[in-house]
């Protein structure tokens, strides 16, 4: 497992860990940014076709607006706190 808390620290994480297979980012980051940006960013910049690992967004927040963003990337959305039985069906799908 790797964690990252920001932009520089998981593109430092790939670069260590170059190929994860899931992705679990939080909605709402530092500095009025989003889990879903970062993760499309690192998919675009770091991953090609055929190794892009699932991704899942996690947020405490159920509204439209936080859906919409995340379906829109075609990530996965699961509600905090995340459940273990959740976290293990995401693990199992990859």
């Amino acid at each position: 497992m790797i964690t990252a808390k920001d932009h520089s620290s998981a593109i430092q994480q790939l670069i260590v860990h170059p190929q994860p297979k899931l992705i679990i980012a939080d909605y709402h980051l530092e500095d009025d940014k989003n889990g879903v940006d970062l993760v499309q960013y690192l998919l675009e910049n770091h991953f090609n076709d055929n190794n892009k690992p699932t991704c899942v967004i996690c947020s405490a927040d159920p509204s439209e607006a936080v859906r919409q963003h995340t379906s829109s990337a075609q990530f996965s959305f699961v509600r905090k706190p995340l459940k273990a039985i959740a976290l293990k069906r995401i693990i199992r799908g990859c």
